[in-house]
């Protein structure tokens, strides 16, 4: 329980006194649900732009997994194709076994990077209400 007592609010707390320094002032009703309101709408936009964040994270996330692949795939495509240009040649037993595992490793390397297609960029998201979204501005689609 507390009280207002000359600008201070003082509580009770399991026996003993605890002062509280600062402004203290009654709110009526209507002023307590208004406040609980407009702190309600500010956690909205807090979550709002948490949401928003995350979303241009993933997106960069998702950017950059594309850069990688085609930097990696890039050369990757010349050295398997070198590869199997090199296993239809005459080769000794010990250079076509090399061959055949720069090959498999280099398949490998272009699953795993293939893989990276499953970082995508988030969906968009719909709204839940119809005004809501209206003045954000349009995201890039990649």
């Amino acid at each position: 329980m507390g009280r207002l007592v000359a600008g201070r609010a003082e509580r009770f707390v399991r026996g003993r006194e605890t002062l509280f320094e600062g402004r203290v002032r009654n709110m009526s009703e209507s002023e307590s649900r208004a406040e609980g309101g407009a702190s309600a709408q500010g956690e909205e936009q807090l979550l709002r732009r948490a949401v928003a964040e995350r979303d241009a994270r993933l997106a960069e996330f998702a950017d950059l997994a594309a850069r990688v692949r085609h930097e990696i795939n890039n050369p990757l495509t010349g050295l398997i194709g070198q590869a199997q240009l090199l296993l239809r040649e005459e080769l000794s037993e010990a250079a076509r076994r090399r061959v055949l595992t720069i090959e498999q490793l280099a398949n490998r390397i272009r699953d795993t990077v293939a893989s990276l297609r499953e970082i995508q960029q988030p969906p968009p998201r719909t709204p839940a209400r119809p005004d809501e979204g209206a003045n954000d501005p349009p995201r890039p689609r990649h």
